[in-house]
């Protein structure tokens, strides 16, 4: 089911935690295809740097990127693979099933990730297929028939003029004399040279690129437009009072695409969902263990005292980070450990942010909760959580 929040809220779910392993699965929603798994070693790094969160580190994302799953399908990391563990007897059906071997990430000494057996922050980037069938029918125009000299061709809002002659890219022109092979030869030379697509990446949709290429006869042309490197639209040219225009205004369609911002602010950056803590293996050998987290949480969120946690489409602004803990609870202890920022915490996206001062003493929030939401007001704020955790019955 799709909620207000998502993707931000997709979370994959620990199965066993080992000495140098990790089983986790997600349940797939419609139009989600694949999974990309990320790794970091602490809280802030799972979150990242958003512009204008005011969080520490380079980068809106920090944390690392580690393998990618099919929806409904399994993925075992290399040394898994090579001694044959991981493999599941149960049925798949209605999961994404993952499992890894933390020492074929943790000791690459490129990457930043937590030890083998400490504790992982861990999220997920969903594949999805956009609006509109994932390979439209191909759509052409028989330049023949619609091109003449000084007919013009509108796509992502530049113009290109049909000329006598040789048509000069940099100009943005083509020709379109010779008859309509001629014409498409130029036309696809011309949309497709670095000077024309210069001119097109800043004027087209954030993540749209577009391309020309040969149809199925001299004369006709397809223009391609792209989502984020995802084949999208292939885009029908309509003859329009004397000019040539795209038929889709927006050039936005089908596709099959990892979700990512669209801009202009963190244009490219991946979205992920939410942080999930996965503790050493040593934890799930206490009767009643304690898990202890500390961050900052993220300012320019738009969060307010008294409503449930705001979440950016589109990631203009910060959204909230949420956290969601190995097991359900039984307390939960909040606290403000920043010198000037009010922090807002929330035990889910659903239930309205309570202010926390600085330094104020220790909040309870109680059990029964699985998820944390955090902003910072006046700027990110530093804190701590104790949380008792249950590993009885529904833990």
């Amino acid at each position: 089911m799709t909620t207000r929040v998502a993707p931000y809220d997709t979370a994959p779910q620990l199965v066993e935690r080992k000495a140098g392993f990790i089983d986790m699965m997600v349940r797939p929603t419609p139009n989600v295809t694949a999974y990309r798994f990320y790794g970091a070693p602490t809280l802030n790094a799972a979150y990242g740097n958003p512009t204008g969160s005011g969080m520490p580190g380079a980068g809106a994302t920090q944390a690392t990127a580690l393998f990618e799953v099919p929806a409904n399908g399994q993925f075992r990391s290399p040394t898994l693979v090579r001694n044959k563990w991981g493999w599941y007897g149960e049925s798949l059906k209605g999961s994404s099933r993952v499992a890894w071997d933390a020492t074929d990430y943790s000791t690459n000494p490129l990457t930043n990730l937590p030890g083998p057996d400490d504790t992982w922050f861990v999220r997920v980037q969903e594949r999805r297929r956009t609006a509109g069938p994932p390979r439209p029918a191909t759509a052409i125009v028989n330049l023949n028939a619609v091109v003449g000299a000084g007919d013009n061709l509108t796509i992502a809002g530049v113009l290109f003029t049909g000329t006598v002659g040789v048509g000069n890219p940099a100009l943005q022109q083509f020709q379109a004399n010779g008859g309509g092979a001629v014409a498409a030869t130029a036309l696809i030379a011309t949309v497709n040279d670095p000077a024309s697509q210069a001119l097109l990446l800043p004027a087209a949709p954030a993540g749209v690129t577009v391309t020309a290429s040969p149809g199925g006869t001299p004369d006709e042309v397809i223009l391609t437009a792209s989502v984020n490197t995802a084949v999208g639209d292939q885009i029908t040219l309509v003859p329009a009072g004397g000019n040539i225009v795209v038929s889709s205004p927006t050039l936005t369609g089908g596709g099959d695409t990892f979700l990512a911002v669209n801009g202009p602010v963190d244009i490219g950056e991946p979205k992920l969902g939410s942080i999930y803590v996965v503790p050493p293996p040593i934890f799930f050998g206490q009767p009643q263990p304690g898990l202890v987290l500390n961050g900052l949480a993220p300012n320019g969120t738009g969060a307010v005292a008294g409503s449930v946690p705001p979440v950016a489409p589109d990631m203009q602004i910060p959204n909230p980070m949420h956290v969601i803990l190995p097991r359900w609870t039984s307390s939960v202890f909040v606290n403000n450990i920043d010198a000037g920022n009010t922090l807002l915490v929330s035990t889910g996206w659903g239930v309205p942010m309570i202010p926390i001062t600085p330094n104020e003493d220790v909040i309870e929030m109680g059990g029964g909760s699985r998820e944390l939401v955090f902003a910072g007001l006046g700027g990110p704020a530093a804190f701590s959580v104790y949380a008792i955790i249950s590993l009885g019955p529904g833990g």
